[in-house]
């Protein structure tokens, strides 16, 4: 879920910060023992790596060309 070299490639600034803050909640909320705050920092950056036109997997790596659907 961490930023990668590929969205430091393809995000925004703005985007790649809100990953950076996602990553965080996420690590906050495994620390607690949180799996719905972990899920939902998850969720947070998958929406901000679809919506740059990419998807990605659960560690936020590139898995190919978003085409929408699943």
């Amino acid at each position: 879920m961490a930023l990668t070299e590929y969205d430091k490639k393809n995000l925004s600034k703005n985007d790649q910060k809100k990953i950076q803050q996602a990553t965080a909640k996420w690590e906050a909320a495994n620390a607690k023992g949180d799996n719905k705050g972990m899920k939902e920092a998850a969720d947070a950056a998958a929406a901000i790596r679809n919506n740059a036109g990419y998807k990605t997997d659960s560690s936020g790596n590139y898995t190919g060309a978003y085409k929408g659907g699943n």
